[in-house]
């Protein structure tokens, strides 16, 4: 799942979410338990994806890599961060794991799957996930598709729900039909001048996605996730349907959303998968080596 977090006493709603992988061999995903489930490569490689987005991004100090949001606010002087509770994680012991620099370069640099290279992370990019942006709700989306012009080109290529949002996601894996309509369908903007693509959180990187998938012929394979909530460390999976993970009635015998017939799911409650690779500067180097590394990214933003 993506990253939540929740104080001991507080409930932090998730919204729906898909993940994506693009499929493809290599020699990090024969470790996964299935090496094209985008479930699997996310658990597989997403340490080596969050140390190379940490380099692309500049937010290394000392060979600790740092959470983005616990770096802006070091960036910005925030004087309520308490400095043990930074999240970080060492990047030579996470390339240990996967061998060493040369070999995730060896890799991924060049794969036709590893999307990250268009935007300046070197490893692991084939894989993401999805949701609408900005707290929208997937029936928000429908409004924004209908306004471009593009619900009639999705309606065509995809199975029929309403939200659409929950229909994209039912088949598992994209066809080169439905590619190629989700590509359109990104790119074509509404009235308002605004595109799927900006309406969808990290919607450029499923546009990469999708263009390396029908220029080398790789398939999407899709995974999504109904709404939930988190609670200390658990997360909470509201009732929904098996097929098209639309939230329902627990006791509903009929969804509402595909127009499956048969029971739902109830609720399921899960360990929340927590910020892997990240873990509290408190709990990996020294109070000083933690105030060392705080005093550089100030620092840094006073140069900037």
């Amino acid at each position: 799942m993506t990253s939540f977090s929740s104080s001991a006493n507080a409930s932090v709603p998730t919204p729906a979410f898909a993940r994506w992988s693009l499929s493809q061999n290599c020699d990090y995903r024969e470790q996964a338990s299935d090496p094209f489930d985008p479930i699997s490569v996310e658990r597989e490689l997403r340490p080596l994806q969050e140390a190379s987005l940490a380099r692309a991004e500049s937010r290394i100090v000392d060979g600790i890599a740092i959470e983005r949001s616990d770096w802006g606010r070091l960036k910005l002087g925030d004087g309520t961060l308490v400095r043990s509770e930074i999240r970080g994680f060492s990047v030579a012991e996470i390339l240990d794991y996967y061998g060493d620099e040369e070999s995730a370069d060896a890799t991924c640099l060049g794969c036709p799957a590893n999307t990250g290279e268009d935007r300046g992370s070197k490893w692991a990019g084939c894989f993401g996930l999805v949701l609408p942006a900005d707290g929208a709700s997937p029936a928000d989306l429908d409004s924004a598709l209908e306004a471009s012009g593009t619900a009639e080109l999705l309606d065509a290529a995809f199975p029929p729900t309403k939200p659409r949002w929950f229909g994209w996601w039912i088949d598992g894996e994209w066809s080169v039909t439905q590619a190629e309509a989700f590509l359109a369908a990104l790119d074509r903007p509404a009235f308002d001048g605004t595109t799927l693509k900006q309406r969808l959180a990290r919607g450029d990187e499923l546009h990469e996605a999708l263009a390396r998938s029908l220029g080398n012929n790789l398939t999407l394979r899709v995974a999504a996730f109904p709404p939930g909530r988190i609670e200390s460390r658990n997360w909470i999976v509201d009732p929904h349907c098996p097929r098209c993970k639309a939230p329902a009635e627990a006791s509903a015998k009929f969804c509402r959303v595909c127009r499956r017939a048969g029971g739902m799911f109830p609720v399921r409650v899960r360990k929340a998968r927590g910020e892997r690779p990240y873990h509290p500067l408190g709990k990996l180097i020294s109070a000083e080596r933690i105030d060392a590394v705080a005093e550089a990214v100030a620092r840094s933003r006073i140069a900037d």
